[in-house]
């Protein structure tokens, strides 16, 4: 419902600037303020309910997983899931994706699953397709690769 709301008023505030642009300039202003805290709100809304799917679902385990499943379980289009990702400090659908995928496989890690499993059982088990992706994605947001991580973790004052 607040959804509809707020995209009611997103419609109405584009008819009015449409209506007054050049009648009123500083209704304009007015109007244009009130336009960018709606799609401020529209956008945190958003990023709280892609933040939820993800938490929620687990569904960044899913290695197939695209822009086009998110935008259909999110009702959103493309430029608005852009922005809730935007606003969540990824820079792109994939560093998004790719960070819940690492802080899964940390979790793993510091749970002891490699005592008994490999890299490779660890890199599909946290939503990737190959372990060379892994392993450059691991060091992208860690630093480190999974063996040194995991090592450090184990022995703490290494």
């Amino acid at each position: 419902e607040t959804i509809i709301v707020l995209a009611n008023i997103s419609r109405f505030i584009q008819a009015l600037l449409i209506l007054n642009y050049a009648v009123d300039p500083i209704l304009f202003s007015q109007v244009m303020k009130i336009k960018s805290e709606v799609y401020l709100s529209d956008t945190s809304l958003n990023s709280e309910r892609l933040n939820k799917l993800f938490v929620e679902s687990q569904c960044y385990l899913n290695n197939k997983l695209n822009v086009a499943e998110i935008i259909d379980l999110l009702g959103l289009d493309n430029l608005e899931l852009s922005a809730a990702i935007r606003f969540l400090n990824s820079n792109n659908f994939n560093d998004f994706v790719n960070e819940y995928r690492i802080n899964h496989s940390v979790k793993l890690i510091n749970d002891n699953y490699l005592y008994n499993k490999t890299i490779e059982s660890l890199a599909f088990q946290s939503g990737f397709n190959s372990v060379q992706s892994f392993h450059r994605v691991f060091k992208k947001f860690k630093n480190t690769t999974p063996s040194a991580f995991q090592k450090k973790n184990e022995y703490p004052g290494i």
